[in-house]
């Protein structure tokens, strides 16, 4: 009696955190990360806890039946197997929850790496386009003296439609 009440209420609270770990893994699929890191580490961290509970527990059952014949009559060893297959069980639930958490942190992983590729996506259209402006700016601003372009009365707006013209091929271009 007094070792089946050790894991007495152990699957509501298994549920519980089940239920958290739910949460947490709904909270990832619509894009919301706050505190995400924390959540998961406190889950997990309890998660360990209880396996190691059941760990330890199935041990004390082990040392129970070896000691059958010394301190316990039949009737209790029995009982203390049902008791060792419930322990197992609830540890076999732990550490598929404990997959559960690892599973969800990847998906985490995944949403946070797509979210830096399209940004780097971005990133990196933004600078191809300007890269071809940034070159003409640079040739246009070194002074010289005999540059053709410099004396002619239209040379700036030529430039400029050069520019945007460069800046809308880019753009059709990725597109």
């Amino acid at each position: 009696e007094f070792i089946s009440r050790l894991v007495f209420k152990d699957l509501m609270f298994l549920e519980e955190i089940e239920e958290k770990l739910s949460k947490i893994e709904n909270s990832v699929i619509n894009h919301n990360f706050e505190k995400f890191n924390s959540k998961l580490a406190e889950v997990k961290k309890a998660l360990l806890v209880y396996y190691r509970y059941y760990s330890q527990l199935l041990a004390l059952c082990d040392n129970i039946k070896a000691t059958e014949s010394d301190y316990f009559d039949k009737d209790t060893i029995r009982l203390v197997g049902l008791f060792s297959q419930r322990v197992e069980r609830l540890k076999a639930e732990t550490e598929l929850l404990r997959e559960y958490a690892i599973q969800i942190q990847d998906m985490y992983q995944t949403e946070v790496s797509v979210r830096q590729n399209d940004i780097m996506k971005v990133l990196t259209i933004v600078t191809t386009i300007f890269l071809p402006l940034s070159l003409l700016t640079s040739w246009y601003g070194m002074n010289f003296k005999y540059m053709p372009e410099l004396a002619t009365k239209y040379g700036y707006y030529v430039i400029m439609a050069i520019s945007v013209i460069i800046v809308i091929i880019s753009v059709i271009i990725f597109k």
